[in-house]
């Protein structure tokens, strides 16, 4: 693991390559490319299990935690501001939604040509949407506040994921984490703590087809500068294709993957999410901005042609679940927000 697969950019070359980077794209990462001294759960038995390895932990994991965050900070800019390579599609009660086309040009220059899995993924680009919503900081019906937002959307983002989004199944699990408690970070000319890395498989069992598997990496760090709140939840997809060149066991072969169910279909999916907490001349607690931006494939026979049209408006329908939600959590357990 943590093997010579690592993605090299080429020198950078145009303006829309510098806000672009290897890691946060469709075609995904390899098994081969996590870093080694994490923990692994077998999905047959339940015991965990430390990997072998004899990379030391904190450089290779912060080192690749900070060029994921590198790389998903800039990724969103402009688009609040309806810049390309951003576009605004529509606002739909209360959600803005937006679209961003990766060209084969530029997936090129991120992923490179090395292989033929690599130069298809490519030619196929990848397309983004984006929902950004604003939200008062209050704990009342139809809107959340910045404790509530932390403890689902970051610090229990996959658990409380498979309870507020109706398509993700209760067989979603960990598969892995890396001991990250004590990392301080800086990227973006920032700092960034309480940052957690872990392996997902997310289960969805969406309507009329199979069944999908999505394992994902996902990277969560809260800004730690003065008078700042905000933080990032980051998925990037672990993908076969990623996997080709490399002499180690895929993810699927690694005894921490659950077994493939018949039918059973392996997606990919990546996300950046950003929760902002920010000033409102209305309103002394302030208000929340929420940003979730997504390109993923839910693989099978369903071609990418009819996926994308959906992607904007079920992403738009997951703040209203979410909202639904947290209001019904309210009454059952309001001791569980963080201090």
């Amino acid at each position: 693991m943590a093997s010579s697969t690592t993605p090299t950019p080429a020198p950078q070359s145009t303006r829309a390559s510098s806000r672009l980077g290897p890691w946060i794209r469709l075609n995904g990462i390899s098994y081969s490319q996590l870093h080694e001294a994490g923990i692994g759960i077998e999905a047959a038995s339940g015991a965990i299990r430390p990997l072998n390895g004899s990379d030391h932990p904190t450089r290779n994991a912060k080192t690749f935690i900070a060029a994921v965050l590198e790389e998903a900070i800039p990724f969103l800019n402009g688009m609040v501001q309806n810049e390309p390579p951003w576009s605004f599609l529509k606002s739909k009660t209360g959600v803005q939604l937006y679209k961003r086309v990766v060209s084969k040009e530029e997936l090129d220059y991120c992923n490179g040509t090395h292989d033929k899995a690599t130069k298809k993924a490519n030619e196929e680009g990848e397309t983004w949407f984006a929902r950004r919503s604003i939200h008062e900081n209050k704990a009342e019906v139809n809107t959340a506040s910045w404790d509530e937002f932390t403890l689902h959307i970051k610090q229990e983002h996959f658990e409380r994921e498979k309870d507020w989004c109706h398509s993700v199944l209760a067989s979603s699990r960990r598969a892995m984490y890396w001991e990250t408690s004590d990392f301080e970070i800086v990227a973006g000319e920032k700092q960034w703590n309480n940052i957690s890395l872990e392996v997902v498989e997310m289960i969805h069992k969406p309507p009329v087809v199979s069944e999908r598997k999505f394992p994902e990496v996902l990277i969560t760090a809260s800004l730690n500068e003065p008078g700042q709140s905000e933080f990032l939840v980051i998925s990037i997809p672990i993908t076969d294709s990623a996997n080709v060149q490399s002499q180690t066991p895929s993810f699927q072969e690694s005894g921490f993957a659950s077994a493939k169910k018949k039918g059973q279909i392996v997606g990919a999916y990546a996300s950046i999410e950003r929760c902002c907490l920010r000033p409102n001349p209305s309103s002394a607690a302030g208000e929340i901005e929420w940003i979730m931006a997504t390109a993923s494939d839910a693989k099978g026979w369903i071609p990418q042609l009819i996926q994308k049209p959906s992607i904007p408006g079920q992403i738009q329908k997951d703040v209203s679940m979410y909202m639904r939600w947290v209001k019904d959590q309210r009454r059952s357990i309001p001791d569980l927000l963080p201090q």
